[in-house]
């Protein structure tokens, strides 16, 4: 593969003008009961499908040469026909649900690494196989990226996803790690840490956000 399909290629482009986002749950109608306010900014958008929403908030902001980091949540199934629409270049973290869908995530990568790339790992670590994080020194902090909160305990973490975060909590630990963006915990975010900063699509005004504007107050 040439060098420039690694994903490591793109996490060293990843600075404060990147783009990031987490948690969209493509295809996932539920998840509009446990989360309202995307009901109540849909309607007074006038959509009724949410999905349609989620790529036109997304496509408002985003050019198709644009670095996005998604941290992970991306869908429920059918990856292939939101990557197709959605512009930009889309470096994904793998979260508790892309998991079932690995395998297509994987293969939809392989077809077009133009428009994505998969993190697996992180520093080194790479068990068990949901881990998926970076480490970027950003405004003189070392800031690392995931999709678990790694310095708050998660009050619903359980099974895999809990010794996934666990097992990242000791590499932002040892990697002497300052700040923690994450997503996951979508708006139940009154439990975190001041160093953690939520990017749950609830939290970044239902649309990607530029780095730097998440670490503003950093």
């Amino acid at each position: 593969m040439h060098p420039k399909h690694h994903t490591q290629y793109w996490l060293d482009e990843v600075d404060e003008h990147s783009w990031i986002i987490s948690d969209t749950h493509f295809n996932h109608q539920r998840i509009m009961e446990y989360e309202p306010c995307r009901v109540s900014d849909m309607q007074a958008k006038g959509y009724s499908s949410m999905d349609e929403w989620l790529i036109d908030n997304w496509n408002a902001h985003i050019a198709q040469s644009d670095l996005v980091v998604h941290l992970g949540d991306f869908s429920f199934k059918g990856v292939s026909r939101y990557f197709d629409r959605l512009n930009g270049r889309i470096i994904l973290l793998l979260g508790n649900h892309d998991i079932p869908s690995l395998k297509p995530l994987m293969r939809y990568a392989q077809r077009r690494p133009d428009k994505l790339r998969i993190l697996q790992g992180c520093e080194g670590l790479s068990e068990p196989e949901e881990v998926s994080g970076f480490i970027k020194t950003l405004r003189g902090k070392k800031v690392m990226f995931s999709h678990y909160p790694l310095i708050s305990l998660d009050p619903y973490g359980r099974g895999k996803a809990q010794i996934t975060r666990n097992a990242m909590a000791q590499v932002f630990k040892a990697q002497g790690c300052e700040i923690n963006v994450h997503g996951h915990v979508h708006s139940n975010d009154t439990h975190t840490d001041p160093n953690e900063i939520n990017v749950s699509l609830e939290r970044t005004g239902f649309g990607p956000k530029t780095i730097g504007s998440v670490l503003a107050n950093v």
